[in-house]
């Protein structure tokens, strides 16, 4: 995440982050912070919480954004929160149970490459029945669904320490 200043008048300074360039296929913004946050819980000590204010501080993240993708992992039994002045979250789940599939399944829906193939839309296309894209796509789909399902939590936290 790429930090820029802009001058606003004579004394006003407002610090932004830079827009980051467009991809085809990516990971949303909510599922980066999912995934950061699963993993900076899933190496804390069992039953030691994390504030989302120091995550966010720490790794100048918004605290804004850290929180609502905080409130949809809770909803969905991934972390769970203790309000108070000690208060912070906790990973509710293992993270060798936890796979990516589900991890950005809970944040933004279903994983589909084209919008025909996602499960909420496939009765919706008129011309599926003759479409030659679709079949093509499908298949990669598929693959990536199994990678995202094959690959957990754990696999993330091992591979930065």
């Amino acid at each position: 995440m790429v930090s820029i200043s802009i001058q606003y008048g004579m004394n006003k300074t407002i610090h932004r982050c830079a827009p980051q360039p467009r991809t085809a296929f990516h990971l949303t913004q909510r599922v980066d912070y999912a995934l950061f946050l699963l993993s900076i819980l899933a190496k804390q000590k069992k039953d030691v919480s994390a504030s989302l204010r120091t995550i966010s501080r720490t790794y100048s993240m918004s605290f804004a954004f850290l929180q609502k993708v905080a409130g949809l992992l809770n909803r969905k039994g991934f972390i769970k929160g203790t309000r108070g002045k000690t208060g912070g979250y906790v990973l509710h789940r293992s993270a060798m149970s936890l796979s990516l599939k589900e991890i950005i399944e809970a944040v933004d829906g279903p994983i589909a490459v084209m919008g025909c193939l996602s499960h909420d839309t496939k009765s919706l296309c008129p011309r599926m029945q003759f479409c030659s894209v679709r079949s093509t796509f499908s298949t990669m789909n598929e693959k990536i669904m199994a990678t995202y399902y094959n690959k957990k939590l754990s696999d993330i936290v091992k591979s930065a320490l």
